[in-house]
Order: C-alpha cells, then sequence, then structure tokens
C-alpha cells in the first residue's frame, strides 16, 4: 500500500513536471518527468495521452471560435436569416476569434515540438 501510495505521489508529480515544461518550453523539465514516467513503465500512454490532449484543444478552440462567430451573426435576428447589418462586427469577431485559435495551435505546436525532441534525445 505504502508503494503505491508513493508511485501514486510520484505519477503526479511528474505530470505537473511534464504540464510545466512542456507549457515553459523547457525540454529538462520534460526529459525528467518522462524519465519518471519510463521507469515507472507509463511512457507510451503518457505521450499518446498528452498527444491527444494537444489536439483536442485546438479542435476546441476552433469549434469555440467558430460558434461564437456564428451565434453573433445570428443574434436578434429573424429566424432563418442573420442580422446583415451587423457584418463588420461579425467579421472583425471572427478574425479575433480565428488569431486566438492560431495562436492556441502555435503553442500547442511548440509544446508537441518540444516533446519531441526530448523524446529523440533519450537514452535508454
Amino acid at each position: 500500500a505504502v508503494v503505491s501510495t508513493q508511485s501514486t505521489g510520484m505519477e503526479v508529480q511528474a505530470e505537473q513536471l511534464l504540464t510545466q515544461g512542456l507549457s515553459s518550453f523547457n525540454q529538462n523539465q520534460t526529459s525528467t518527468a518522462l524519465q519518471v514516467f519510463n521507469s515507472i513503465g507509463t511512457l507510451q500512454l503518457v505521450v499518446s495521452k498528452t498527444l491527444q490532449s494537444k489536439c483536442g484543444s485546438v479542435e476546441q478552440n476552433l469549434k469555440s471560435a467558430l460558434s461564437g462567430s456564428y451565434e453573433q451573426s445570428y443574434n436578434g435576428a429573424a429566424p432563418g436569416g442573420a442580422n446583415i447589418g451587423n457584418t463588420t462586427a461579425w467579421r472583425a469577431s471572427l478574425w479575433t476569434s480565428l488569431d486566438k485559435w492560431s495562436n492556441n495551435i502555435s503553442s500547442q505546436y511548440n509544446q508537441i515540438h518540444v516533446l519531441h525532441r526530448t523524446l529523440v534525445r533519450r537514452r535508454d
């Protein structure tokens, strides 16, 4: 029971270190976290889960960007029609949302790149 508790605590700390390392693009922190997961035997699972999370974040942010712009274009419009008078505001909102989404893609890509670089340089 003590070993199980220590292992769980170590996993939680390694997950925090991995998250922090990827967020700050710190290869040393990322490497340390990956070494812990490798020692525990969960490296492949953690890498897979991390990649799915990054892809899910990009997808979710795109849906959010597009749905917010879509909803704004139909505010106050009659059923089946868009509020044409507010096209300029809608376009501005759409471009702002897409800009935020592109920043998210860049961030997620950079984090995946750090993960990839760290995995390629592993020596075990």
